[in-house]
């Protein structure tokens, strides 16, 4: 019975040391900044990208950013325990500690997916003060769970994180390549340096990296001369799927990309095209027919 009781105590400290040592400093122990915990401010960050990206400051979010600026390090354990926020052990046994809420494993994941990317907007706002998470985050690029906002919170810290990130886009997991390119789609201020890697991903085997690089091109919106082009020349491809990928891109180039109208009119003559891509096509070519054609 002794014996019994011993294994239980042990293993009830062994689950307070590491809900301890993996939950971010709050309370009386948290970094401060006007008075507001670390955690109230993390929490005033909207997880809904703007047009131009998750990444990029939004004007009334300023007062955050100085906040966790002013904090600056001490913000960086805080920040990594919530952008790898997952289930717990208790979640994906199907419990709640709250029995007034069902567990609900779609909902969840959206909850830690909004806190995972206030997590990031928060390594943006912090800019190369976090250069020191680095290396925790790096690994983090092989989870396919939290690539997209590790990706976005990388490319918000700065030139140090991008050869991991150039990494990320040629990894051999079709998820991480796919994720890394949508999460630097985030920034479309920063991307430029991504223009490389994400054009060789065009001609990449799997179709969902090909759109998703395609995509993240037009999100980005540089170098018009160099990517418009190559997305053009995609479209001439014998594989119809292949060339629907590119219309992703397209889109937001604008007047640049007129000259791709003749084949997204004949590429929706194909027969083997999803309505999905179908749907895409015809956006593409109602954005570029109506304000940039005579």
């Amino acid at each position: 019975m002794k014996t019994t009781t011993k294994v239980w105590l042990g293993a009830m400290v062994a689950i307070v040391l590491i809900v301890s040592c993996s939950t971010p400093p709050t309370g009386l122990f948290s970094p401060r900044y006007n008075g507001k915990s670390l955690l109230t401010w993390v929490n005033k960050i909207s997880p809904s990208s703007s047009e131009a990206g998750i990444g990029e400051i939004r004007p009334d979010e300023k007062e955050i950013a100085t906040a966790l600026q002013a904090m600056g390090t001490n913000c960086l354990p805080y920040l990594i325990a919530r952008i790898k926020l997952k289930e717990s052990m208790s979640e994906k046994m199907g419990f709640d500690f709250n029995p007034r809420l069902p567990f609900d494993e779609s909902s969840r994941e959206i909850e830690l997916e909004q806190k995972r990317r206030q997590a990031a907007k928060g390594f943006c706002m912090l800019g190369p003060i976090a250069t020191p998470a680095i290396p925790q985050l790096v690994p983090l690029l092989n989870d396919e769970t939290v690539v997209v906002s590790v990706t976005c919170a990388l490319v918000g810290i700065g030139t140090a994180a991008y050869p991991a990130l150039f990494q990320a886009l040629q990894h051999t997991n079709t998820n991480i390549r796919r994720s890394a390119a949508l999460g630097i789609s985030q920034h479309r201020g920063k991307g430029e340096f991504a223009i490389p890697a994400l054009l060789a991903m065009l001609n990449d085997p799997d179709g969902k990296v090909r759109s998703a690089a395609a995509y993240t091109l037009g999100k980005i919106n540089k170098q018009p001369e160099i990517v418009v082009p190559a997305l053009i020349k995609g479209l001439s491809d014998p594989d119809p799927s292949k060339g629907a990928s590119m219309a992703f891109g397209l889109y937001g180039y604008g007047k640049a990309a007129v000259p791709a109208l003749p084949l997204l009119r004949e590429l929706l003559t194909k027969t083997n095209l999803t309505y999905f891509q179908v749907e895409e096509i015809h956006r593409v070519i109602g954005s570029l027919s109506g304000p940039f054609l005579p």
